[in-house]
């Protein structure tokens, strides 16, 4: 480009600075809060790695938008444009890598092993970038075209599964890649590629964000609901737990008037079985004394025979004896008599 006078040069000059700082600010205030916002989302809830992921997303895009559009352009000496070349470098290498942990962290609670994978394109890119500049931005297309493939799979999966609000984020890929391809066609001029930086750098970020919160706001809800189902189950829970121990009352109160009707049944059987026990006590005594008395009889009743046998045979004796008498008395009158006569 050809100026007249150094006048229409400084002022180029001013305005492209002015440029280049009006857009540095924007996208480095927008992602770097993006990035703060979900960093403190996931210092307040740590087992969400996605707020994690994606604030590490915004602050590497944040610094690369600063490094990118804010040229040193009052410190020009060698070691500066160096280092700010090498940081340019590595953010821009970092780019593709942090946008898939990202994109991925939004989709699954753990993240697959196979993304980590995209990080190897990183000092592939920082040494092709370094020593062959044209090359290097070939190969980031070609790198950034097939993390765009994987960004769309993923989107068709969430869109077959019927995520209702996954279409934010598909418009947010779509809008970025579509620019960045636009951005490096060799016939656009600089003025143009100023204006398509912000849905470069903002798009994705946008997007993420956005289904990042309703689908944390649905979390919220879900849990929400649960909650309420929990406290609903909770006091059903406890109305089934009164009517439980109302039920069991009442049986205990039952039981206890069946155990008491039955203990004075029992008393009662008690005292019959005492009663019969009794009984057959003095039975058994009655027999014993009885068993007693027929055996003293017994005994008696021998001595008895034999006096009484002894008795008659006395008696039959004493007959006889008086009979002979009887004979002897008369015997000796009849002889007296005969004497008489004589």
């Amino acid at each position: 480009m050809h100026f007249t006078s150094s006048k229409e040069a400084l002022d180029m000059f001013t305005a492209s600075l002015k440029k280049n700082i009006f857009f540095a600010i924007i996208t480095l205030c927008t992602l770097f809060l993006i990035g703060i916002f979900h960093l403190i989302l996931f210092l307040f809830y740590s087992l969400d790695h996605s707020n994690l992921y994606i604030s590490i997303f915004n602050l590497v895009l944040a610094f690369h938008s600063l490094g990118k559009f804010l040229p040193t352009y009052t410190s020009l000496d060698l070691q500066t444009i160096m280092l700010t070349n090498s940081f340019q470098i590595t953010l821009s290498s970092l780019w593709v890598p942090v946008t898939m942990t990202a994109y991925y962290s939004v989709f699954y609670s753990k993240l697959p092993r196979y993304v980590w994978l995209y990080f190897i394109s990183t000092p592939l890119m920082g040494y092709l970038w370094t020593i062959h500049p044209s090359l290097g931005e070939k190969v980031f297309l070609g790198i950034s075209l097939c993390a765009f493939i994987d960004m769309m799979r993923l989107f068709i999966r969430s869109v077959i599964k019927k995520d209702r609000y996954v279409w934010i984020v598909g418009i947010g890929v779509l809008l970025s890649q579509s620019t960045m391809v636009v951005y490096f066609f060799p016939s656009l001029s600089n003025s143009d590629r100023a204006y398509l930086i912000y849905p470069v750098f903002l798009s994705v970020p946008l997007a993420l964000s956005i289904y990042n919160a309703i689908r944390t706001a649905g979390t919220s809800k879900s849990l929400e609901q649960q909650l309420k189902e929990v406290k609903r189950l909770s006091t059903l829970s406890i109305a089934q737990e009164k009517e439980k121990q109302q039920i069991l009352a009442d049986q205990n109160i039952t039981l206890e008037k069946q155990v008491t009707e039955r203990t004075t049944e029992l008393k009662q059987s008690l005292q019959n079985l005492k009663s019969i026990q009794a009984q057959l006590i003095q039975s058994e005594k009655m027999a014993s004394l009885g068993e007693l008395t027929a055996g003293i009889a017994h005994e008696i009743q021998n001595p008895l025979n034999f006096v009484n046998n002894f008795s008659e045979v006395s008696n039959e004796m004493f007959a006889e004896m008086k009979c002979k008498c009887l004979k002897y008395v008369d015997l000796q009158n009849g002889q007296q008599i005969c004497q008489k006569q004589m």
